[in-house]
C-alpha cells in the first residue's frame, strides 16, 4: 500500500497526467503543486491553486483549471477535478486515502512525520549561553526550550544536528560572584548547605550587589548626595508630571529637568564607580585572572564547576542535550588574528589611540540588506590595548566551530536584543572572506515576562525568576489539581505525573506563540487539564490508552484497518487532518515551532470532539469497535510524535 508521501505523489501524477495529454510535453516540477485542504464551504477533500501552471503556460490560472478538469477521468485514487476560479476542487477516493494514512502512521510509528529533506547536510543550533555567576533563569527556559525544540524537528527532516552552548564563563561579572565568596563565604560548599551549585554561586553575586549598594548609600552620604532625586519612582512621578502638563513652558522645564537628573545620576554613578572599593578589588581579581593567577584560577575553577554541575541538573529536567560546550574563558581571544588580517587587508582601521574598528559604510557594503533600515555606526573590534570586545571572541568562535565541523549552516539562538551584534558579527565574517559566513544565521526569540504584582515564586536574583523555582512551583501546582481530583491518578505516580505535567505546561505555553512575540507567562493559568495546554494534550492522549484499556482486543498491527467503516465526518476530518503533520512539521523547520503547536492543539480539540459525539466501543459491533481503536491509535501515535519534538514525554493515565 502507498505510504502517505507516496499517495499525494500518485495524485500529482495522475492529475499532471491528464495536463500532459492537454498540453503536451512540458518541463514541470512537480512539486510546485500545492495540494492544500480545501476550504470548509467547499464538499472537495483538497484543492490546487493553478497559478504556477497558468505562469508556466502563459495562460490564465482559470482557464487552465478548467481545461484540465474537463480532461479529466476518473481514477482509483481521484474520483473527479472541478475548476472553481484559478482552483481545482480535488474530490477523492475517501477510503484509499484513509486506508493509506492509518498504513502510514501505523508503519512509520514514531517516525511519522519525519522527512529527508535534510538529508546529508549538517546544522549546528548554539543555543543557551548562561553565564557562570548565577541559576538560570526564565529567559533562559524560553531560549533552552526553542533551541531544543528546533533541533529536534530539523533532526526529525533529517538533517544532522550539533547542538552546542557557548558558556560565560569569565568577565567582571563572574569575578564579583568570587570576591564575595572570597570575603563572606567561610568556606561554603554546595555539600555543606545543601544547595546547588548554581543557586549557592548567585547567592553571592546578589551579595556582592548588596554590599556594593550599602558601599554607594555611605559615599552618598559622604559627599552629600542625595540618591533620592534618582529614585526610579521619583523619575516616574516626574515623567507622568511631564505627559500630563499642558503648558508648553511648564512640560519643557519638566522634561530639561528629568535630562539634568539623567546626567547627574550618571555623573555620580561615574564618580561612585571611580571610589568604589568593592569595584576595584573586583577588577583586580579579573587583571589577575586573565594574568594567570594559581589561588584567582583555581577559586574560579572551583566555583565554576559548581555552576556547571547546577545547570547540568536544570537541563536534564528540561530534556536539553548538547554535543560540545565552548567556554569563553578559551574563546576571547580566538578573533584577534582575524582582526589583525583584516586590518592588514585594509577592511578594518586602527583609530589614533591603537584600538581597531569596522567603519559603518564598509559594513554596509558588505551586507546592504541587512543594514538598509538600521541606524549604524563604526564598530569596535579590539581595544587599544589589545584585548579582544565580544565582537571579537564571536569571529574567533565562529571560525573555530567550522573549524571543528563542517557546517552547512550555524544557527545562533539568541534574544532579539542581540539582533544588531549578529548582523554586524555575519558582515564582518563575510568581509573576512569565510566561505560559510552565508550559512550563520541568527534565531531571535522575544522575552519573558510576567504578570505585573505576580510576585509567589522566590527570585534570588531580585529581577529574574530561577528556572528551577519556576519548574518546582508548577510542579506542586499540578500535584494540588491532581490531588484535588481533576484527573485520576495513583499515589506512586502523582510525583512523575506531576513533573510531566508541569513542564508540558511550560513548554507548550512558551512555544506556543511565533519566536518575535513576547511571552507573558502566568504559571497559575497554564496548569489546567481543559484549553488550549499542555496538560490537556497529556490529558487526550492518556484518554485514548484509557479506551485501550478498556477494550477486550485491539487491533492486530499485521492487519490493515478496515476504514470502509468509518464513515462519519469526524473521522474523515481526523484522518485528514493526521495527514497533514508531515507537512506541518516541514514548515515548523523554518523556526516556527508554534505552528507544531497550533496543530497539536487543533487535534486535540478534533479528538475530544470525536470522542463527545461517538462511541468508540461497540459492544455489540467488533468489527466498527476495532475500527475505531485503530483510528485512535493513528491519533496517538501523531499527538505523541508532536510532543516529542517539544520535548513533551506523554502519560499514559490521567
Amino acid at each position: 500500500m502507498l505510504n502517505l508521501n507516496g499517495y499525494f505523489s500518485k495524485v500529482k501524477e495522475e492529475i499532471f497526467s491528464s495536463f500532459k495529454e492537454k498540453y503536451g510535453s512540458l518541463e514541470f516540477d512537480l512539486d510546485q503543486l500545492k495540494i492544500e485542504k480545501a476550504p470548509e464551504k467547499e464538499d472537495a477533500e483538497f484543492g490546487i491553486p493553478c497559478f504556477p501552471l497558468g505562469r508556466v503556460l502563459k495562460k490564465s490560472p482559470v482557464q487552465v483549471a478548467t481545461e484540465i478538469a474537463e480532461a479529466f477521468e476518473a481514477s482509483d485514487l481521484i474520483e473527479k477535478l472541478q475548476a472553481v476560479g484559478p482552483y481545482l476542487n480535488v474530490y477523492i477516493n475517501r477510503q484509499a486515502f484513509m486506508a493509506c494514512v492509518c498504513a502510514s502512521v501505523r508503519q512509520d510509528k514514531n517516525r511519522f512525520g519525519s522527512s529527508f529533506m535534510g538529508k546529508g547536510k549538517r546544522v549546528m543550533v548554539e543555543y543557551s549561553s548562561p553565564n557562570t555567576n548565577k541559576p538560570l533563569h526564565i529567559g533562559h527556559v524560553r531560549n533552552n526550550l526553542v533551541g531544543m525544540t528546533i533541533s529536534r524537528i530539523l533532526e526529525f527532516n533529517g538533517y544532522e544536528v550539533i547542538k552546542v552552548n557557548l558558556i560565560n564563563d569569565r568577565g567582571i561579572h563572574i569575578c564579583k560572584s568570587m570576591l564575595a565568596y572570597e570575603k563572606w563565604g567561610e568556606g561554603e560548599t554546595p555539600e555543606s548547605s545543601g544547595k546547588k551549585g548554581d543557586h549557592l554561586v548567585g547567592e553571592y553575586y546578589v551579595r556582592f550587589d548588596r554590599e556594593l549598594k550599602k558601599e554607594k548609600e555611605e559615599y552618598a552620604t559622604k559627599v552629600g548626595f542625595d540618591q533620592g532625586t534618582l529614585d526610579k519612582e521619583f523619575i516616574r512621578k516626574k515623567r507622568e508630571d511631564m505627559r500630563q502638563c499642558s503648558d508648553k513652558e511648564e512640560k519643557k522645564k519638566l522634561r530639561q529637568e528629568i535630562s539634568d537628573l539623567a546626567k547627574k545620576g550618571e555623573a555620580f554613578e561615574q564618580e561612585f564607580l571611580a571610589n568604589s572599593q568593592y569595584t576595584e578589588e573586583a577588577q583586580g581579581m579579573l587583571q589577575k585572572w586573565e594574568q594567570g593567577d594559581e589561588d584567582v584560577r583555581s577559586l574560579w575553577k572551583k566555583m565554576n564547576d559548581w555552576v556547571l554541575a547546577g545547570f547540568e541538573d536544570t537541563y536534564a529536567i528540561l530534556g536539553c542535550e548538547f554535543e560540545k560546550l565552548y567556554f569563553e574563558s578559551d574563546t576571547y581571544t580566538l578573533g584577534r588574528k582575524f582582526v589583525e588580517e583584516g586590518l592588514g587587508k585594509g577592511l578594518f582601521e586602527r583609530y589614533k589611540d591603537g584600538s581597531i574598528w569596522v567603519k559603518a559604510e564598509k559594513l554596509k557594503e558588505a551586507a546592504p540588506k541587512s543594514f538598509k533600515k538600521v541606524q549604524l555606526n563604526d564598530k569596535l573590534l579590539l581595544r587599544k590595548d589589545g584585548t579582544s570586545v565580544y565582537m571579537t571572541q564571536d569571529i574567533g568562535t565562529a571560525a573555530l566551530k567550522n573549524e571543528d565541523y563542517t557546517l552547512d549552516r550555524s544557527l545562533y539562538v539568541v534574544a532579539e536584543e542581540q539582533n544588531l551584534h549578529f548582523k554586524i558579527l555575519f558582515a564582518v565574517l563575510e568581509m573576512l572572506g569565510f566561505p560559510w559566513a552565508c550559512g550563520c544565521e541568527h534565531v531571535p526569540y522575544g522575552m519573558v515576562i510576567l504578570p505585573r504584582g505576580m510576585g509567589k515564586i522566590k527570585s534570588r536574583e531580585g529581577t529574574a525568576v530561577d528556572a528551577d523555582d519556576l519548574i518546582q512551583e508548577m510542579k506542586g501546582r499540578a500535584e494540588e489539581k491532581i490531588r484535588d481530583g481533576e484527573v485520576r491518578v495513583s499515589e506512586e505516580q502523582i510525583e512523575d505525573t506531576s513533573l510531566k505535567v508541569a513542564l508540558s505546561a511550560l513548554k507548550l505555553f512558551m512555544l506556543q506563540v511565533s519566536l518575535d512575540k513576547t511571552v507573558q507567562f502566568d504559571p497559575h493559568e497554564v496548569i489546567e487539564f481543559y484549553g488550549d495546554t499542555g496538560p490537556a494534550i497529556l490529558y487526550s492522549y492518556a484518554r485514548i490508552q484509557g479506551i485501550f484499556r478498556k477494550a477486550e482486543i485491539l487491533p492486530d498491527e499485521e492487519k490493515s484497518i478496515d476504514v470502509s467503516l468509518l464513515t462519519t465526518s469526524e473521522e474523515f476530518a481526523l484522518l485528514q487532518m493526521v495527514s497533514e503533520f508531515p507537512d506541518t512539521v516541514k514548515t515548523a523547520c523554518n523556526y516556527n515551532p508554534h505552528l507544531l503547536v497550533s496543530y497539536l492543539l487543533t487535534l486535540k480539540k478534533n479528538f475530544s470532539s470525536y470522542y463527545g459525539k461517538e462511541k468508540v466501543i461497540n459492544e455489540d459491533n467488533q468489527a466498527l469497535t476495532l475500527a475505531r481503536l485503530g483510528l485512535c491509535q493513528v491519533v496517538a501515535q501523531t499527538i505523541q510524535n508532536g510532543l516529542s519534538l517539544l520535548g513533551i514525554e506523554v502519560v499514559d493515565n490521567m
